[in-house]
């Protein structure tokens, strides 16, 4: 793995703020849309 754990944790942080500011905006319609999100993620970074 060349990613390090540090910047893996600055990444999903920055993920969870984006999708935070979405889901207040109203753009997130359902949590199956977000959890499908964290599962492509999850598998992109692994």
């Amino acid at each position: 793995m060349s990613r390090t754990i540090v910047e893996i944790k600055e990444q999903v942080i920055n993920l969870a703020r984006w999708r935070s500011a979405f889901r207040s905006s109203g753009e997130f319609s359902s949590i199956e849309e977000t959890e499908s999100d964290e599962n492509e993620y999850i598998a992109s970074t692994s």
